[in-house]
Order: structure tokens, then sequence, then C-alpha cells
């Protein structure tokens, strides 16, 4: 584990185990009186946690509802209504999907735009694809 996931986790973990307990009550149930260092390890092997750490990263980068995002490439800009996120077995993303319309006509019906790995946040400036999505955490 990097040192700022375990910086972020550590900061969180108050509110990451509240998360733990409903996602995942045997594991909590096991560390809930453990150590911090323990519970800091269990949270980041507990994929319910990472899914949640993903979710919260991708909003952090901009992949959020009314994000605006830009196609890598041919430039056009586009506002994210939402994302569908497959997950593999270890809880890391293993295919982001975007969903949303042109900026140029917002008042179009959000569709299918691509794979996130196809677009650039705005905000974030970076393309983001994979389990490096943890990596984005402050």
């Amino acid at each position: 584990m990097s040192h700022r996931l375990n910086s972020y986790i550590a900061r969180l973990r108050t509110e990451l185990m509240s998360v733990l307990m409903m996602a995942e009550p045997e594991v909590w149930e096991q560390v809930r009186n453990a150590s911090p260092e323990a519970q800091i390890d269990a949270l980041f092997k507990s994929s319910a946690i990472r899914r949640f750490i993903c979710e919260h990263a991708l909003g952090q980068a901009g992949y959020e509802k009314d994000g605006i995002v830009q196609r890598l490439r041919n430039g056009v800009l586009y506002q994210l209504e939402r994302l569908s996120i497959d997950w593999d077995q270890n809880g890391y993303p293993a295919n982001v999907l975007l969903f949303g319309r042109p900026l140029s006509n917002t008042d179009d019906a959000a569709a299918f735009l691509g794979r996130i790995s196809d677009f650039v946040s705005v905000p974030a400036g970076i393309p983001i694809s994979g389990p490096e999505i943890l990596d984005l955490v402050k």
C-alpha cells in the first residue's frame, strides 16, 4: 500500500470503519477493538472499502455527475451523467464506463460515451484507468 493511501485510510479510519460495519460486519467485529494499524490493514484488505475509496477518488478527480471530461482523440467536451463500474473480485475497478452528453448540448439525453481511459477529466487534467485510481486519493 502506498504511503498516500495509508495516510488517507488513517485519516478516515473512523468513517471507513463505519462503512466496514455496514458492508462486512463480520470483518468489522474482528477488528473493531484492534490497534489502529491493524484496523488500517483490515480496511485496505476489504474489497468493499477499496470500492468506496475508488468511488471517492473518482469523484475527487472530477469523474462524477455533472463533471466535465474531454475525449482524448478529438478534444470534444462532455458533461457526465453517471459512471458504470465493473469490479474485479478484489474490489478494484475492472472496467469504468462513462455516460453523459456533449457539453455543447446539455439538453440531449445521456448516452454511452466510452471507457474512462478514452477521456481526461477537465478539472484533474489526467487520464485514469484501472487500479491506479487508488493512487489518486488525497
